[in-house]
């Protein structure tokens, strides 16, 4: 990794598409398993499932590695359509919000 030198004062280096693309999905994958919402969980599905597929269109990945992702966004992209039991809805999700389960798409 390279240290970005034109902005000395930020905390940030310079990252292979293909690594940055990755890190972004760990850090949506992290947010994902925090969330209590499942609206935000569903959002989150879908941006994770998108980054993935982008992913896997990385020549720098080995084959195996794009197939790996590949499978890896084909679970991600069904996680939005998998009906939830219950959820917790929050705040952003529904005004009012005492932290009661709720069935799911009743919002």
């Amino acid at each position: 990794m390279e240290r970005d030198l034109d902005w000395p004062e930020a905390d940030t280096y310079l990252l292979p598409a293909s690594e940055a693309m990755l890190a972004a999905a760990l850090a949506l994958m992290t947010g994902h398993a925090q969330s209590a919402c499942e609206r935000q969980r569903a959002a989150l599905a879908h941006k994770i499932g998108a980054l993935l597929l982008a992913l896997t269109e990385q020549s720098s990945l080995s084959a195996s590695m794009r197939a790996m992702v590949w499978r890896l966004h084909a679970h991600w992209q069904a996680l939005p359509k998998a009906p939830a039991r219950q959820a917790l809805v929050c705040p952003p999700c529904a005004p009012g919000w005492s932290g009661q389960t709720v069935a799911a798409g009743l919002q």
